[in-house]
């Protein structure tokens, strides 16, 4: 039995090992594709790159780089994830908890100049655009990446960004309602709008969230502190995006079918998700806030 045991112990790592090897294998050349690929593009550029040039680059078959990759788009798309990694690096060499927050904004932006000096094949990726729909797909996820990315480094929190991007979804469902009701359709300056949108609603998250912790930092109960903070920012944050529907109008309504599709978006997406912030987010604040000090207290207990 206690042989039978030791075989069964030693043929489950024997199995474990193999996987684990393959696995590695497996990213090893994956990653073995991208450098590839990232040869390539910034030899030849983007457009005229071609997956046999990236295959031949790799000493690859072109059925194998299928495998890992289905198209070029794809490709770039990981090159731009390791671009992002890097400028989140120099974000983070700039950004302190402790600075003002004019101080971290100005860091920020040096940072990002810095990128572009000193990675500037990088910075050519993710700048590179493509009119279509799986192009869009990815500014739309880069822009997203790179808001969460500068917020989990300015509140050193991954969980209050999250409850920030509350906001986005909601602004969205704004602008198809919109979209709808106009009887415009979405087209790229839309898509323009909705990337401009997930800047502007997360900022009314913010203004909410960051004044809630700087109350409750000065001894106000988690409770006050929210209903202070609500109080107090609820007429600038319905003035400011009264004022930012108040100048898209004019675009809006004599821009033609270039821009109104840009405007209506950018107003559906405004309406609901500023009211809707203003009830979401200081819900989700207090219950997550209160969820994670009762894990908390539970582990150290435990």
């Amino acid at each position: 039995m206690y042989l039978l045991t030791i075989s069964h112990y030693l043929k489950d790592s024997i199995i474990m090992g193999i996987a684990e090897r393959r696995e590695r294998e497996k990213e090893k050349r994956r990653n073995d594709i991208v450098d590839a690929a990232e040869k390539v593009f910034f030899t030849k550029g983007i457009e005229n790159a071609t997956m046999d040039e990236i295959a031949e680059e790799a000493e690859l078959s072109k059925g194998t780089i299928y495998l890992y990759f289905k198209s070029k788009e794809e490709l770039l798309f990981a090159i731009d994830l390791r671009a992002i990694k890097i400028l989140m690096s120099l974000f983070n060499e700039t950004v302190r908890a402790d600075n003002p927050a004019i101080d971290n904004l100005i860091g920020i932006g040096r940072a990002y100049v810095r990128f572009s000096r000193e990675y500037e094949n990088y910075f050519k990726t993710l700048l590179h655009f493509e009119g279509n729909e799986s192009g869009m797909f990815k500014a739309i996820i880069i822009a997203v990446i790179a808001i969460f990315a500068v917020l989990v480094l300015q509140f050193r929190s991954f969980i209050q960004p999250l409850i920030m991007f509350v906001s986005i979804p909601l602004a969205f469902i704004g602008s198809i309602w919109a979209w709808f009701l106009t009887g415009n359709t979405f087209s790229f300056t839309a898509f323009i709008g909705l990337i401009s949108l997930v800047g502007i609603v997360i900022n009314n998250a913010i203004i909410l969230v960051d004044y809630t912790n700087i109350l409750h930092k000065e001894g106000k109960t988690l409770e006050a502190a929210i209903q202070t903070a609500c109080e107090t920012r609820f007429t600038p944050i319905i003035l400011t995006t009264l004022t930012t529907i108040g100048g898209l109008l004019p675009l809006t309504l004599g821009g033609g079918t270039l821009w109104a599709p840009m405007g209506w978006g950018i107003i559906g997406g405004l309406i609901t998700s500023t009211f809707l912030t203003l009830l979401l987010v200081p819900v989700l604040y207090y219950l997550i806030t209160k969820t994670h000090r009762r894990l908390v207290k539970f582990s150290i207990d435990k």
